[in-house]
């Protein structure tokens, strides 16, 4: 359980407690509405955060991904014009010609996948920080909601 969790079930155990307080006196009522509340707003907030951290990841580890290839794509291809030089202070013009080509070739790969992988990665990570940041709401309404129609929040299976 990550922090986001860990923010939700504080907040779901606080809320359970003040309802059940409220219920001692005769609000019960009034104590489900906060518990709701409560427990929505945490519940959201956890959601929030850990689809932040998780999106925050994905862009980080893409981006070293890239980083890696482009170094990858450029020193292979180095060695590629290495090669071909060394051919042409031989005599051989199409050796030096083909590890030209192959080393432009190389470096040209490693600096497209790399973007690709920087790209990626940046994307995936805006979409589950998105996919977070939807489903906090989405709880926090839902807390809201049972709060006005009096229901009880439901119990999921991390309440004990």
């Amino acid at each position: 359980m990550g922090l986001g969790g860990g923010i939700s079930l504080a907040t779901s155990k606080l809320g359970d407690g003040f309802e059940s307080a409220a219920g001692i006196v005769g609000a019960r009522g009034f104590g489900t509405g906060v518990n709701n509340v409560v427990s929505g707003v945490g519940e959201g907030f956890g959601h929030t955060l850990t689809g932040l951290g998780s999106g925050a990841g994905k862009v980080f580890r893409g981006t070293g991904q890239g980083v890696g290839q482009v170094f990858g794509g450029v020193g292979g291809g180095v060695v590629q014009l290495g090669k071909g030089i060394g051919k042409g202070l031989q005599g051989d013009s199409s050796a030096f010609r083909a590890g030209m080509k192959e080393g432009v070739s190389t470096m040209g790969r490693g600096v497209g996948d790399g973007v690709g992988a920087v790209v990626g990665g940046a994307a995936d990570g805006v979409t589950t920080l998105g996919k977070g940041v939807v489903s906090g709401f989405k709880s926090i309404g839902k807390g809201f909601g049972s709060a006005i129609t009096g229901k009880p929040k439901k119990k999921d299976r991390n309440d004990d």
